[in-house]
């Protein structure tokens, strides 16, 4: 299933067999950057592109973010990880319950990106 996944887009095509996947970089908040395909064609795609394409298809939350690890347990991957987002500190939910409960969007967004401040724009 996640070979025929992975062979649904021209990006993440790996041919008739899936060898591994390997994450191959991260960045700074531990996100998995750049993942290594092997499989008949082997090559590394951007861990935001592997997400993209398994949500696309197998389901809009099949990954709900590039900060996991993949195991091999013998045929299966398995995915573990947390987050759901874009890694970069607002939780939107948090955020929508904080405006409606009153709060200003300046105090939110100095809640979630402490020491700093915000201007009217012009």
């Amino acid at each position: 299933q996640l070979r025929k996944a992975l062979n649904a887009d021209a990006r993440t095509a790996v041919g008739r067999r899936l060898d591994a996947i390997v994450v191959a970089s991260r960045d700074a908040s531990g996100r998995a950057a750049g993942l290594t395909l092997r499989g008949e064609h082997s090559f590394t795609v951007r861990g935001d592109v592997l997400r993209a394409v398994l949500n696309r298809t197998l389901g809009e939350r099949a990954l709900q973010s590039t900060l996991f690890t993949i195991e091999r347990d013998g045929a299966d991957y398995v995915f573990s990880g947390t987050g759901f987002g874009h890694g970069v500190g607002l939780c939107q939910r948090g955020a929508a319950t904080r405006l409606r409960r009153g709060d200003s969007v300046s105090d939110v967004l100095r809640a979630y990106y402490v020491g700093t401040k915000t201007r009217r724009a012009d």
